[in-house]
């Protein structure tokens, strides 16, 4: 289960505040460096684990490089929060589907760089809150965005792969093992009085 997710970009002229409404589910500061994403961690995927070991974040920082932003870059992340004890595997998928469709928009119309509202646009957090709610209540989401993205994802169970299987697991019925003695030892039988016969 998803318990937080969220947006966060690097500002070149600004320190980051979070923007937070609620209590935080871990401290900004000690995290600050891997939420606010930098040169190093973008365009991988990057996981890790707050101090106090309760929440693991998982994160995909992208940059674009284009001269109409400041610095000539936007850097962005998005991330999803959960258990420690959760597995993570089934979340990566949707990380990176996050930051790719967003990558897309932010291409497109600069869906994140200039966020607005008008027109009927949601805004990233509303976008984020209803991505988390459609993937803990049923595992998948489908959110127009505007008229020309819409935002599909669905998280998918991650099965262990069996352990082999030997002859001697496999229960053979009493009745069915007799049958299978039955049966040949009639074709011995008929293939002796054959050559027999023949002979």
């Amino acid at each position: 289960m998803i318990s937080g997710i969220f947006f966060s970009r690097f500002l070149p002229q600004e320190v980051p505040e979070p923007d937070v409404e609620t209590t935080p589910l871990f401290s900004f500061e000690t995290m600050r460096e891997y939420i606010i994403p930098r040169q190093a961690f973008c365009n991988r995927y990057v996981t890790m684990i707050c101090p106090d070991n309760k929440y693991r974040i998982l994160g995909h920082p992208v940059c674009i490089y284009d001269e109409k932003y400041e610095r000539n870059e936007f850097m962005f992340n998005f991330g999803i929060v959960i258990g420690v004890e959760v597995d993570k595997t089934p979340y990566e998928a949707v990380v990176r589907r996050l930051a790719s469709t967003f990558t897309e928009m932010e291409i497109q119309n600069q869906y994140l760089s200039q966020e607005k509202t008008e027109g009927g646009r949601r805004s990233i957090a509303a976008l984020l809150e209803i991505i988390k709610e459609d993937l803990n209540n049923y595992n998948e989401c489908m959110i127009p965005v505007d008229d020309a993205n819409t935002i599909n994802m669905k998280l998918f169970p991650i099965y262990t792969t069996p352990p082999p299987i030997k002859s001697w697991h496999v229960p053979i019925s009493k009745m069915k093992f007799a049958s299978i003695i039955d049966d040949t030892w009639d074709l011995t039988m008929h293939s002796n009085i054959f050559s027999t016969t023949t002979a």
